[in-house]
């Protein structure tokens, strides 16, 4: 439903509820502009009428108690600021979960980071890069979702604010510890690291950094291979049999290691290079991981493949209009 559309929503409701729905017969008139109002309500919509002192999050707590669903609010009443006086349309329960309007559909972009600083190579983005980009998504009115609430939207539980993305970063570099992570935490904005197991403690990420960042609530690690082969390839003289085994060892490992250090589910796995066949997608879905991420540039709708989902790499080369391009949240029919 495109914001456009809201109004005559509004409108529409409003007949409806007069007609036939339960409404409030103690509403006032005159317009009242001190006491929000509830104009009418069912099972499915309540309608009010703002007071004075009203705001978005104060219904998102009221309707569910929660203020940082207020999102939800403005995308279904088409306007960043609650006004005396106006007919506010408030949703019971999030209404078109898998974000499909009469002209488009939602689609939810995924980067994919590597190392960070101020070394050479393309997969290296500057603290001064990371910091512009995460700018640019606060000023854009962007909201940094989490992996697992982007799960929940591919599965039509969640409903995603208009203008989600979600961050990920690949290897397990230490420089997400020293230079991404208090980025992070400046903006607070959750991001997903996926890391290869025989790079934990070995030049990569150690476990108490890992846990550490777990801890903030803003990092969710998840895996991302055992030794960061290209699973799509065999070795010399391997066998059908012994590359499966290979395969699935390179999936069972980093989920064991991680859930056994971190105390938690590990579901989600990056394929090394982004390579995937039928073969470990299998493995995938045999170990319990549910969701496989490549890097193939493009976004996701509700209905993207659960093991063969797209990210954008971030390179060094990319600049701040790449990014914009990068981070587009709808596809048209």
């Amino acid at each position: 439903m495109s914001c456009r559309a809201i109004p005559i929503l509004a409108s529409l409701l409003l007949a409806w509820l007069s007609a036939g729905c339960q409404t409030n017969p103690e509403v006032s008139s005159p317009l009242r502009s001190d006491v929000t109002e509830i104009i009418g309500e069912d099972k499915n919509f309540v309608v009010v009428r703002a007071g004075a002192t009203e705001s978005y999050e104060a219904l998102a707590t009221r309707y569910y108690a929660d203020p940082a669903k207020a999102w939800l609010l403005r995308e279904e009443n088409g306007s960043q600021r609650l006004t005396p006086g106006q007919f506010v349309v408030v949703p019971r329960s999030e209404q078109n979960a898998i974000g499909v309007r009469h002209d488009s559909y939602q689609v939810v972009p995924i980067l994919s980071y590597h190392h960070f600083g101020a070394r050479r190579g393309r997969l290296s983005v500057t603290a001064e890069q990371f910091t512009e980009q995460l700018d640019y998504l606060r000023r854009n009115g962007y909201t940094v979702a989490r992996l697992s609430d982007f799960h929940a939207f591919l599965e039509g539980r969640r409903r995603l604010p208009r203008k989600s993305v979600v961050i990920t970063i690949d290897d397990g570099y230490r420089s997400v510890y020293d230079v991404a992570f208090p980025i992070l935490r400046e903006y607070n904005v959750p991001a997903t690291v996926f890391i290869y197991s025989d790079f934990i403690g070995k030049g990569g990420l150690t476990k108490k950094q890992m846990a550490q960042m777990e801890a903030s609530g803003l990092v969710d690690m998840q895996a991302h291979s055992k030794t960061h082969a290209n699973l799509t390839e065999t070795v010399v003289g391997e066998s059908p049999a012994d590359y499966r085994a290979r395969v699935q060892a390179e999936v069972r490992t980093p989920k064991s290691l991680l859930e056994k250090t971190l105390r938690k589910p590990v579901l989600s796995m990056a394929y090394p290079y982004g390579a995937v066949n039928r073969v470990v997608a299998k493995q995938l879905e045999a170990n319990g991981v549910r969701w496989g991420f490549t890097v193939k540039r493009g976004s996701n709708p509700f209905f993207g493949y659960a093991f063969g989902l797209n990210r954008t790499m971030v390179y060094r080369s990319t600049n701040i209009e790449g990014f914009a391009e990068a981070v587009r949240v709808s596809a048209n029919y």
